[in-house]
């Protein structure tokens, strides 16, 4: 059934379920002009960027449009930049959601008999593409520039369409002062056809939470014209814990049982492994390098032990595993390795065998130093020599080698921001760093990030109740 613009906006204000905000209203104006252009709507926009802060209806809008185009000749596919953001969409609207790998990248085996990992081509003809969380889209970094292969897979469709949804009070990616993908300027000059709204209302007042009212003041202070430091108030979902029994008792109620979801966020690296470390060892008993049970997280992207012809052939950083098995301890090159039996996290796909690198589970660092990733390097490019190969395969023997594509893990019950992005628990306990002057966008932007991943309860460990910290 084909319609117009002004007929598809009626049934969105029809569908939506309560009467909508201003922004939204223009929201949906402006999303019935990019699927359904006219003569008094001479758009040839391919993309439509939904901003807006925590609270404002970001997924409501995007929800009703969903519920409506595919009564009209629109297909949908749902997508976030990480296995954890995917799982949180699915969770949310009820449908199947891919991670941006999958949904653009494939897996090939080469002549040569190697696998490498290129474009698809989108052979899909009226598709409306909807990504979440895309604050966290870089167009550079280990990914390389995934915001312009998602534009290049879009065009290489037939009538395609992409709503990018995303909140730009939110850390933008690692290493970049902004969030490109929500940067319309930006996107213009490098010739993407696209318009954006924000939205700004927060809905239905009398029922924010205690978390919205933090993450409101946050958002408030950060783009205040002299950015200050807002005032944070308890509340009964926020709570400010300043005493290390009280503490050690949350503790106690939120990890200690089979079916926790909580976690810890930090400012760094160390600092997450000292909670990790306090957790495993005092609230669930793990008392060896790793156990059976035990939550990592993958921190670097590896394709390598996924099963090219079937299920998943990616492993993203920032997918969450739990470790059914481990075994074959030793230690080669410098480093730790075990086999391992994992198991997906964040969908529904069959446990694997891989390789893992035990040293990163409780160093300070991120993931591997540069002195033990060049020791890896060096140590295997001396096998490669002692190979025969030409010097042709010495990339492919490499990425193909075993214990150069084990798996760098990190425990994942206390994270960094970066790293959380995207995720939602139930109850988030956020450290309060050390830092001199809190009156900062950056400092706001990974508070309110921090803040915004706590479902149920937030936790303030070490902040002033009720006061500035500065």
């Amino acid at each position: 059934m084909t319609v117009n613009s002004d007929t598809l906006y009626n049934i969105f204000l029809k569908e939506f379920p309560e009467t909508p905000t201003r922004d939204q209203n223009k929201g949906l104006r402006d999303i019935s002009d990019l699927l359904c252009p006219n003569v008094n709507n001479l758009s040839l926009n391919d993309v439509f960027i939904l901003m807006g802060y925590a609270g404002t209806g970001k997924t409501t809008l995007a929800r009703t449009v969903a519920r409506v185009v595919e009564n009209y000749g629109w297909k949908l596919v749902l997508a976030a930049p990480t296995g954890r953001a995917a799982k949180v969409l699915q969770g949310v609207w009820g449908l199947h959601a891919l991670t941006l790998h999958r949904m653009i990248y494939k897996t090939v085996r080469g002549p040569d008999g190697y696998y490498k990992r290129i474009l698809k081509e989108n052979r899909g003809k009226n598709i409306i593409f909807i990504v979440d969380e895309a604050s966290m889209i870089s167009d550079n970094g280990e990914n390389g520039n995934m915001l312009g292969d998602l534009f290049y897979f879009l065009k290489s469709g037939k009538n395609c369409k992409l709503i990018l949804v995303g909140d730009n009070a939110q850390l933008p990616p690692i290493g970049q002062i902004n969030s490109p993908a929500l940067d319309i300027k930006k996107l213009r000059t490098i010739g993407i056809n696209c318009s954006c709204i924000m939205l700004k209302q927060i809905m239905r007042q009398d029922e924010k939470s205690g978390i919205l009212d933090c993450t409101d003041a946050l958002r408030k202070a950060m783009f205040a014209k002299n950015i200050y430091y807002p005032v944070l108030k308890p509340s009964n979902e926020v709570c400010f814990v300043n005493d290390l029994f009280d503490l050690n008792n949350y503790f106690e109620a939120s990890f200690g049982h089979s079916e926790f979801n909580s976690v810890v966020i930090t400012r760094s690296n160390s600092r997450a492994v000292l909670y990790n470390r306090q957790i495993r060892t005092r609230l669930l008993g793990y008392d060896d390098i790793i156990n059976a049970g035990d939550l990592v997280m993958v921190v670097q992207n590896n394709e390598f032990w996924m099963d090219k012809d079937s299920g998943p052939d990616f492993i993203a950083n920032g997918d969450i595993f739990k470790i059914i098995s481990w075994r074959n301890e030793e230690n080669k090159y410098g480093l730790h390795f075990a086999d391992a039996s994992l198991q997906w996290m964040d969908f529904d796909e069959p446990n694997f065998e891989a390789k893992i690198i035990l040293n990163t589970l409780d160093s300070n660092t991120a993931r591997l130093s540069r002195e033990q990733s060049d020791l890896l390097h060096s140590e295997i490019m001396i096998e490669f020599k002692n190979s025969g190969l030409p010097n042709s395969r010495r990339s492919d023997f490499f990425m193909n080698h075993p214990y150069a594509q084990a798996l760098q893990l990190k425990f994942g019950y206390a994270l960094t921001a970066h790293k959380a992005q995207g995720g939602q628990w139930d109850d988030v306990f956020v450290e309060r760093p050390y830092i001199e002057n809190p009156a900062q966008k950056e400092y706001l932007r990974w508070l309110y990030t921090s803040f915004t991943r706590a479902k149920s309860r937030l936790f303030l460990i070490g902040f002033p109740e009720g006061i500035n910290h500065e």
